[in-house]
């Protein structure tokens, strides 16, 4: 069966419909029947096209691995545009020219983002919404998000998935005004790479994976920061305050406490 006949034949016995994929992927739903066509050139160049069925297979459950390989075999990667490799006229030239491959693998590291941040734009070009494309815990993130103030018996009552740039409303809780902060993380899918400082200590920095559920405890001040917000349910002092932002959204939030 041709790779686009998996994902129909899939789909429908499922009993899924295609605004339904759409809805949950983030995948126009054009593009989504040219998958299932088999018509990869419609599609917004290779990369999309690879991207796309990978995360299409994700989302009915197909083996993405063995997709995107059949994808491989049958579509080729076109050739590189770029110039022809002179021949080497004098020994000395070569010896140069290993000089620059680091700048070389720079280069390409830095042509992989902005792929990465074009497959975004075109994924999540209809929703309405834009978000930072997905980066790795060393890319650092300009923006800073306000602190919230918790006052005695105060929580954090409701969190959008949005880096919020304003304090966050709250409501009275008892029993809390001597407890200080423990934020849960809870990652219900996927994997997320998370940094948390407690009182100004880095508690943790790594990758929490589906099913890990971990506390963070704090007298003060805990700051959180996650590189893929969609997957991470957060609860601060027992109260889930749920996603803090959307799949691949790096979100930074700040939460402190404040006795008297």
């Amino acid at each position: 069966m041709s790779i686009g006949g998996q994902f129909l034949q899939t789909r429908k016995e499922k009993g899924i419909s295609l605004a339904t994929v759409e809805e949950a992927t983030k995948i126009r739903a054009r593009f989504l029947e040219a998958i299932e066509n088999d018509e990869f050139h419609l599609l917004p160049g290779r990369v999309y096209a690879k991207a796309f069925l990978r995360l299409y297979a994700r989302y009915l459950e197909l083996d993405e691995a063995k997709l995107a390989a059949e994808f491989d075999a049958l579509y080729e990667v076109e050739p590189s545009p770029a110039a022809k490799p002179q021949r080497v006229k004098r020994r000395r030239s070569s010896i140069n020219s290993s000089r620059y491959r680091p700048l070389f693998l720079i280069l390409i590291v830095i042509g992989l983002l902005f792929a990465f941040n074009g497959i975004y734009e075109v994924v999540y070009g209809g929703s309405g919404e834009r978000g930072p494309a997905v980066r790795g815990p060393a890319v650092e993130e300009n923006r800073q998000a306000a602190p919230v103030d918790l006052q005695p018996g105060e929580l954090v009552k409701d969190a959008k998935p949005t880096d919020v740039q304003t304090g966050l409303p709250v409501e009275d809780q008892q029993g809390q005004a001597n407890q200080g902060l423990n934020i849960t993380l809870n990652v219900t899918r996927d994997r997320c790479w998370t940094r948390v400082v407690a009182d100004g200590e880095k508690a943790f920095e790594g990758e929490l994976r589906a099913g890990d559920a971990r506390t963070f405890p704090a007298r003060e001040s805990i700051e959180l920061k996650l590189g893929n917000a969609g997957v991470v349910e957060v609860s601060c002092n027992g109260q889930n305050l749920g996603y803090l932002g959307g799949v691949g959204q790096i979100v930074t939030r700040e939460f402190s406490f404040q006795n008297g």
